[in-house]
């Protein structure tokens, strides 16, 4: 199993995916409150998102993790001898919306587009010549994992390396070498394959939008937020398959609305939580609740390397910027499906 593999400043961020408020003084309007637990709550719509427990709905916390999916990405690798060879890597997903027959959800980068070129421990080069992504319902995980478990881990040799963009060659945490057997058991599971439509070009924004078609799921019962309205100690609830195990739920708070100047050119466009998160939560929904109600405000991207509990979220703003009513539409720093226009009718 694996770690992820987008990062920033050398060794300092590792990424997450796997083998990855209420305003303290309210102003409330006349006639315009609620009682919960004896408290006097806020219901307008411009209210802060909240901050302490008594302002959750947790009937809804089975729907959050309805909306989360296992991804695996399989990806082809001409090794140094110049032999092909399968690498995977797993991560999270989360719904976005739907389109007419298509389902669209969104995930971290790199979970779905791994590095062009990776290096073993002898910095022999592999070079990636393709790769495809899969979207698992509950009953292929549970497939997977078994296979999963039958995996030893790696020696020392097998360990895979890539130059990051400061040209240094950083631990590559997140694909597993041993893929044989997950390559047959994906071809007779046969998983949904994904269409990544488009996947941001700046590790700063990790994040992807994916889609697959006729997609059975449950009614996506929560709103895509407005990440620039976060505050410190807002209380956010993470969804994602930690280590590939589990479709697990975990809480926690906003402790800084931005990033670090010391690694990252674009601070504004990630933000740090301190929910308990493991490999395999990339892409993983980052959710707030409002007034009984939730939110998609971002998505799990990474952790800081010998910190405590300084996890990465993307801040959702940076795929609302692109998917926009009917279309996504590929702006400066976007990459679109090759297959696919500049601007996406949906």
């Amino acid at each position: 199993m694996t770690i992820g593999k987008k990062v920033t400043l050398g060794a300092l961020v590792i990424a997450l995916s796997s083998v990855g408020c209420k305003n303290i003084n309210p102003s409330v309007p006349v006639n315009q409150t609620n009682t919960i637990n004896d408290k006097t709550v806020q219901d307008s719509p411009s209210a802060g998102f909240d901050s302490i427990d008594d302002h959750v709905n947790i009937d809804k916390f089975p729907n959050l993790l309805d909306s989360t999916y296992f991804i695996i990405n399989e990806a082809q690798y001409e090794n140094p001898d110049g032999e092909i060879e399968t690498f995977h890597s797993l991560g999270s997903a989360v719904l976005h919306s739907d389109v007419r027959d298509r389902t669209y959800l969104v995930t971290a980068n790199h979970v779905v587009d791994n590095e062009d070129e990776i290096f073993n421990f002898f910095m022999g080069k592999y070079t990636k010549k393709s790769e495809r992504s899969y979207l698992l319902d509950d009953h292929q995980v549970r497939t997977i994992q078994r296979i999963l478990r039958a995996l030893t881990m790696r020696d020392a040799e097998d360990t895979l390396y890539f130059k990051n963009r400061h040209d240094t060659f950083q631990k590559l945490d997140h694909v597993i070498k041993t893929s044989e057997e997950l390559k047959v058991i994906l071809s007779v599971i046969k998983p949904r394959e994904v269409r990544v439509d488009a996947g941001s070009e700046f590790e700063e924004k990790d994040t992807a939008i994916i889609s697959v078609k006729d997609l059975p799921h449950k009614p996506i019962e929560y709103e895509i937020g407005n990440s620039d309205k976060i505050k410190v100690q807002n209380l956010v609830f993470v969804t994602g398959y930690p280590l590939g195990m589990l479709k697990n739920l975990n809480r926690g708070f906003i402790t800084h609305k931005n990033d670090s100047y010391l690694t990252t050119e674009d601070p504004q466009s990630r933000f740090i939580f301190d929910a308990s998160i493991s490999p395999g939560n990339s892409g993983g929904g980052i959710f707030v609740s409002q007034n009984g109600k939730f939110k998609l405000i971002g998505l799990t991207s990474a952790s800081y390397r010998r910190g405590n509990d300084l996890y990465i979220g993307v801040k959702i703003n940076a795929v609302s910027d692109v998917f926009k009513g009917d279309s996504i539409i590929c702006s400066k720093g976007w990459k679109c499906n090759k297959a696919l226009p500049y601007e996406i009718k949906l």
